[in-house]
């Protein structure tokens, strides 16, 4: 005799089946998303036993503004991410703040917006989220101000060319 699932399909010979995929897909779901919040908690105690401010930047709104203030060649590299800032007010979210690298980061660019930055611990996946924003940020481009002749184009053209004449 074969056990059925709740969904009162007749479970597949070999082991018994207790919930529909959909179920066993929610309730998998339900188990990261607390297992995440566990360790944004965890995050936090650490972040009151360092002396930090703790920010979750999941579902935070970050202004192009405040991003563009770290590039996002030394976010990657330092898992640092300037995610508010107005006059006087520059907010930065790390996830290793005790970085020398991260700190003399920050060093400089309170140093650059003439303001103190406040650190805040984050998470892996807060930071993750956060850096997301970058795609938002507009991408210059040099600007070709006039035609760069190099040297060798130059000696070319003068071979080819003697005179007014040969033009």
């Amino acid at each position: 005799m074969e056990l059925a699932n709740l969904g009162g399909q007749p479970a597949p010979s070999g082991s018994p089946k207790f919930a529909s995929d959909d179920v066993q897909a929610k309730l998998s779901e339900k188990i990261q998303k607390l297992t995440l919040q566990d360790k944004e908690r965890e995050l936090m105690g650490k972040a009151v036993l360092m002396g930090l401010a703790y920010m979750n930047l999941q579902g935070f709104p970050i202004s192009s503004d405040s991003i563009s203030l770290i590039t996002e060649d030394d976010s990657h590299k330092l898992k640092i991410v300037c995610f508010w800032y107005a006059i006087g007010d520059l907010r930065v979210g790390c996830v290793d703040p005790a970085s020398e690298a991260v700190i003399s980061y920050i060093q400089d660019l309170s140093k650059r917006h003439f303001t103190e930055a406040k650190v805040y611990l984050i998470s892996e996946k807060s930071y993750e989220a956060a850096a997301l924003y970058y795609r938002s940020v507009p991408k210059f481009k040099k600007a070709n101000s006039g035609v760069e002749i190099t040297e060798s184009e130059l000696n070319r053209f003068s071979e080819a060319i003697s005179s007014l004449a040969d033009l």
